[in-house]
């Protein structure tokens, strides 16, 4: 029996389980970006509604995944990272920003040929 994981928590099961350091703040943060993500709204206005509920702010929130974007990038190569997601991302691309890992990230998690079926 398989449990359908819901809300952030399957992000964050995604993250802590292709790139670990579940330790680190920006892990649980870019979960809870992931699920409250929109193509149509910027990456600023979710972490201003995000900070808002943590009674933190937009840049802290922001700090946070892009120090766990950093620790991704330390563990992978953009290739690597482009294999997992299905997506191919910028050439000459070394490191990711935020504005281009979040909606690749979500995408492949949202519209993965399991999540089809």
């Amino acid at each position: 029996m398989s449990v359908r994981l819901t809300g952030y928590v399957k992000y964050y099961k995604f993250l802590i389980s292709n790139f670990g350091h579940a330790d680190c703040k920006g892990c649980l943060y870019l979960a809870k970006i992931l699920d409250k993500y929109e193509p149509d709204k910027s990456l600023q206005e979710i972490y201003q509604e995000y900070s808002a509920q943590t009674n933190s702010t937009a840049f802290a929130i922001a700090r946070n995944v892009r120090t766990y974007i950093d620790l991704i990038m330390k563990d992978n190569t953009v290739e690597d990272i482009s294999k997992l997601l299905d997506y191919q991302f910028k050439p000459g691309v070394d490191h990711l920003t935020q504005s281009e890992l979040i909606p690749a990230i979500k995408f492949a998690i949202d519209y993965s040929d399991n999540e089809l079926e």
